[in-house]
């Protein structure tokens, strides 16, 4: 289980609305993890928005970790993400997707008054329109025990994961590269500028044609203009590998803190896995936080164990391969 998202589950009382206030409290307060801007008393006879703030880290005990912190501005952002369609009532609500049309599979309760009860889950579009999906439902005790397996094999070579993970986020969400462009751009925008600025100057001091003047200007600006978009863009390129590296960090640090998985923990879930994708030929692709998906086949019978198809071997040697590192450069 992963330390601290219990505690907050619980203190919540199980409740998505209450759970999710929490989060939001949380997320916008640094303060809780022991970092923040303070106001020091240096110059009490100044109204208070005079004094200089500072951002100082570790100047006080936090309250949760930097990890659940973290793991919070993650879970709302992929919250937000899907636009209003979380419902919060499972770990699995909003995870378990489809592999025929990519809708998300929704929970459903068969038995619900004697003893066969069970829980299902099934493609929220399945009888929609005049082609229905083809992919099976699924028993949730399968999904657990799904989980479980991929879980007991990825830990069996946690360290070499681990390893193999940080060495490929090292090369393909590098910014030196864009670093480098960036700073080539920025000196021909200013290279621009002064252009535009000696133009103004000359047309302010001497005669010149308005027309040829304007052609000049209008040029520069173009110019410029283009070499604006390109800063933009690289500065969303840099954003982009920043959060995908903080996303893809938080999950190798949870995966160091877990030891054993013995039975399924909803908390482990939600942390490691992004989402789930069912195919028809009951087979469960899970999709990790960091990128890497692992396959797993569920028998369809309660009594029955799911079992592993691929190695954890053969996704190392995905990871390590330019194809892994490209993937992990666009997606």
């Amino acid at each position: 289980m992963i330390e601290g998202i219990a505690d907050i589950w619980e203190r919540t009382e199980r409740s998505p609305a209450s759970f999710k206030a929490y989060l939001q409290n949380l997320a916008i307060h640094e303060a809780y993890y022991g970092e923040g801007e303070s106001v020091f008393d240096i110059a009490m006879e100044h109204r208070i928005s005079e004094i200089p703030k500072y951002y100082a880290q570790n100047s006080h005990p936090a309250i949760v970790s930097a990890q659940v912190f973290d793991l919070t501005q993650m879970e709302l952002e992929w919250r937000r993400s899907l636009k209003g369609s979380y419902s919060g009532k499972s770990c699995f609500a909003s995870r378990i997707v489809c592999g025929d049309c990519g809708t998300f599979y929704g929970s459903k309760v068969w038995h619900s008054t004697d003893a066969y009860r069970r829980v299902i889950w099934q493609c929220n579009s399945k009888y929609e329109g005049d082609k229905k999906c083809s992919t099976p439902h699924v028993i949730q005790e399968e999904l657990e025990r799904a989980f479980v397996s991929v879980m007991q094999r990825i830990l069996q070579e946690k360290a070499e994961i681990l390893t193999a993970c940080r060495a490929v986020l090292e090369v393909a969400l590098n910014t030196a590269e864009l670093d480098r462009a960036a700073k080539r751009l920025e000196e021909q925008a200013l290279g621009i500028a002064e252009r535009v600025r000696k133009l103004v100057d000359e047309n302010a001091r001497v005669q010149m044609n308005q027309e040829e003047y304007q052609q000049k200007y209008n040029s520069l600006a173009k110019d410029y203009e283009k070499t604006s978009e390109k800063l933009r863009w690289i500065a969303n390129q840099k954003q982009d590998k920043a959060d995908r590296r903080r996303k893809i960090e938080i999950f190798l640090r949870m995966l160091e803190q877990q030891e054993e998985c013995l039975d399924f923990d909803p908390y482990t879930f939600v942390a490691l896995v992004d989402k789930v994708v069912v195919g028809k030929d009951r087979k469960l692709d899970f999709y990790f936080r960091n990128g890497m998906n692992y396959e797993c086949v569920f028998a369809g019978s309660s009594k029955a164990n799911s079992h592993c198809v691929n190695s954890t071997r053969e996704l190392l040697d995905d990871m390590r391969s330019a194809t892994f590192a490209r993937f992990l450069k666009s997606t």
